[in-house]
């Protein structure tokens, strides 16, 4: 009973912590364009450095946006979390394993339901992506989540937030909650790729948050409980 009450509070808090120069210059050039336009319109007398202008707008070639790799949701498989987006692969015990897509959709939907719509529509700038909880006993409960969040609809005003100021805004934003033993974020190369690993405690049971800017849309955070840093580093690889 201790165990099960413990995997919620746990599920509970984690859930309730999805609850928080480019544009620059594309603004310059429609200003631009739009300046050039202005100016074949209403000075006629001007043709030839409207001409000129034109001719200059027209031969300019766009730089193409980098290339990136659609957003899929990973596969469980029992005991193990394969995500070819963001490349990685979280391999758990045996004895334990990651809920199906059925059950997920569920558990990721469900505190929806006690949401006010602007709450709601922040929570859903993430999408749960995989989850695990198992042990037998209170003292020796584990769990992972992996969450993906759209940084441009979740933080409009910051759409390119690194993850370092994401660990800064979410990870360490608690609230309604009694923390303690908050570590000072770190910057940890893991599988070739690089993560802001932030520890606490919460409940008097240790956490790890590991984040992750994955492309110039979504971070990933991959949020554990009951893991020592070289225990869950141990069972992450890269795929791909």
């Amino acid at each position: 009973m201790k165990t099960t009450s413990i995997i919620f509070m746990i599920t509970a808090y984690i859930l309730s912590l999805a609850s928080g120069v480019k544009g620059v210059s594309s603004v310059n050039r429609i200003k631009t364009e739009t300046r050039i336009s202005s100016t074949s319109v209403t000075v006629q007398t001007e043709t030839e450095p409207a001409a000129e202008a034109v001719t200059e707008a027209a031969t300019e070639v766009p730089t193409e946006a980098p290339v990136k790799k659609e957003f899929t949701q990973g596969v469980s498989d029992w005991n193990v979390y394969t995500s070819d987006y963001a490349g990685i692969k979280i391999t758990l015990p045996e004895t334990a394993h990651f809920i199906n897509s059925d059950d997920l959709y569920t558990h990721y939907m469900m505190p929806t339901r006690f949401m006010y719509e602007d709450e709601r529509q922040r929570y859903l700038t993430g999408v749960l992506d995989a989850t695990a909880s198992y042990g037998n006993d209170m003292e020796d409960v584990k769990s992972i989540n992996v969450w993906f969040y759209d940084t441009k609809a979740r933080f409009p005003e910051n759409p390119d937030l690194s993850a370092m100021e994401f660990t800064e805004l979410e990870v360490l934003n608690f609230t309604d909650i009694d923390v303690s033993d908050v570590s000072t974020p770190d910057e940890v190369t893991l599988c070739g790729e690089n993560y802001v690993r932030t520890s606490y405690k919460a409940f008097e049971h240790p956490h790890i948050d590991y984040v992750r800017r994955i492309d110039e849309d979504r971070i990933m955070v991959i949020r554990t409980s009951g893991f020592t840093a070289d225990e869950f580093e141990s069972r992450l690889e890269a795929v791909n």
